[in-house]
């Protein structure tokens, strides 16, 4: 009976924490148009695409990235750090001419697009984020209009295709455009990096998906120009002229949000999932609850030997 009961407990509570795990997110979309000349981040429920939340910024937003609960935004005067709340919480300056486009975030690393280093010369700038200082940098073959990180190397979108570098600046891959592909936004998310192409067979916009080696995993046709992306591994959200659409990885909408007045989406971050301990699958709490049941018996079993221990050491006394 009491292994019975321990079973249909421990089921029971597997469904609950897999259950649970599926937690909500939060889409952030840089509005380059917001009440007009303004510009700003509008925060959407990432499963409705609800807005939730909204704040104004130095006008326009070039890059956009965020650890859910620090928002950072590229701006004409360099970076900005916000709260979601649309607190101003740290700055980092324009160096000379610089001048700062995508971000990507990665633990504590903030990596900037710049495409004004040292005049004409683009490149990486990675900053600390707890004191927006930076620790290093390095030159990229030309204007980057995406930047995107798996934490181990740098994804940038560039003139001739996209260039995978080490946190260093070391080249270590690449994948040639084809045709009169142009890439923009990148996103890296489960082994997958999702690419905004723009010029995909000519006047068409899509997006192309790459694995590690940086070979194309599939693609999929969007309704119009791409200003910014984010993907989840799952779903990917994309900017288009008429607003914010999320597809599968087949390329199926499965769910938009529509401009209001002139708003106008670029650049959109969400955050990486935080780092938990695995849920155990089904057959691993088959396992862990059979055990459960053995250990209660064993107990069982020494508890009910007890008292015959103890009799017995009476009557051999």
């Amino acid at each position: 009976m009491g292994p019975a009961k321990l079973w249909v407990i421990g089921v029971g509570t597997a469904m609950a924490v897999s259950a649970g795990s599926a937690t909500g997110q939060t889409l952030y979309a840089a509005d380059n148009l917001t009440n007009g000349a303004l510009s700003g981040v509008v925060l959407l429920d990432k499963a409705t695409l609800t807005e939730t939340n909204s704040f104004l910024t130095d006008p326009p937003i070039g890059g956009l990235a965020t650890d859910g609960s620090n928002v950072y935004v590229s701006q004409p005067g360099g970076i900005s750090q916000y709260d979601s709340g649309g607190v101003l919480l740290g700055s980092y300056a324009n160096v000379g001419i610089d001048k700062f486009g995508d971000l990507a975030l990665s633990g504590n690393m903030l990596y900037a697009a710049d495409n004004l280093t040292n005049g004409a010369l683009s490149g990486v700038v990675t900053l600390d984020t707890a004191s927006l200082t930076e620790l290093s940098s390095f030159v990229t073959a030309g204007h980057i209009a995406g930047l995107a990180t798996n934490g181990a190397d740098i994804f940038a979108s560039l003139p001739d295709g996209i260039a995978e570098y080490s946190l260093d600046g070391t080249l270590v891959g690449s994948y040639a455009n084809v045709g009169i592909d142009g890439f923009g936004a990148l996103s890296f998310a489960d082994g997958t990096l999702y690419a905004a192409d723009n010029l995909t067979n000519g006047a068409l916009s899509g997006v192309v998906m790459l694995d590690a080696s940086l070979t194309e995993t599939g693609s999929f046709v969007t309704t119009g120009h791409i200003a910014g992306l984010v993907s989840d591994g799952t779903t990917t959200f994309a900017s288009l002229p008429d607003g914010i659409t999320a597809y599968d990885n087949a390329g199926n909408v499965v769910g938009s949000y529509s401009n209001v007045g002139i708003d106008g989406f670029g650049a959109l971050a969400m955050a990486a999932p935080a780092a938990t301990g695995a849920v155990p699958e089904p057959a691993a709490w088959t396992f862990f609850v059979i055990g459960f049941g053995v250990i209660g018996w064993s107990r069982r079993q020494a508890d009910i030997r007890k008292p015959q221990t103890l009799i017995n050491r009476k009557i051999c006394r």
